[in-house]
Parts: structure tokens; sequence; C-alpha cells
């Protein structure tokens, strides 16, 4: 049971990251770690679903709920997440 809850230990932080950004789903999978500016606390999406590039700013949670995910070394969301 320890090895399931470990594989997605990404899943809780991704979905908060999603509903507080308010992020489509193609966004959420397609981030990018160039396209991330934590420190201006923003995230380019430069293809998007209405062919307009946006900047999603973040609130100081969704900055540390990408932090945590980085933390736990994700490599691309779209990889799932997998860790090395």
């Amino acid at each position: 049971m320890d090895a399931t809850r470990s594989r997605v230990s990404w899943l809780s932080p991704l979905i908060q990251l999603a509903t507080e950004a308010g992020m489509r789903r193609g966004e959420l999978i397609n981030i990018q770690s160039e396209h991330l500016e934590l420190d201006l606390g923003t995230l380019d999406i430069p293809h998007t679903k209405t062919g307009e590039p946006r900047i999603i700013p973040f609130t100081f949670r969704a900055i540390q709920l990408l932090s945590n995910l980085k933390k736990m070394k994700w490599v691309r969301i779209s990889q799932l997440l997998v860790t090395p």
C-alpha cells in the first residue's frame, strides 16, 4: 500500500494547483520548467486551446504547490511526474 501512495503523491498537489490557478487540463499537463517564473509568480503558456498565449499569475499557495512538486524531482507533468 505504501508503494501505491508514493506513486500518486503528486496527484493531490497537482489537483490543488489546477484549482488554485484556474488552469485547464492541457495547460497543467504541458507545464515545462522553462515556462515557470516562480520569482515573478507566473507561468507562461505559449500554446493554449484558443491559440493565444497566456500568462497565469500564481497565488502564494500555487507557488508553494509548485515548489513542492519540484522537490519531488518531477521531470514533466505530461510524463506523469516520473521521479528519477
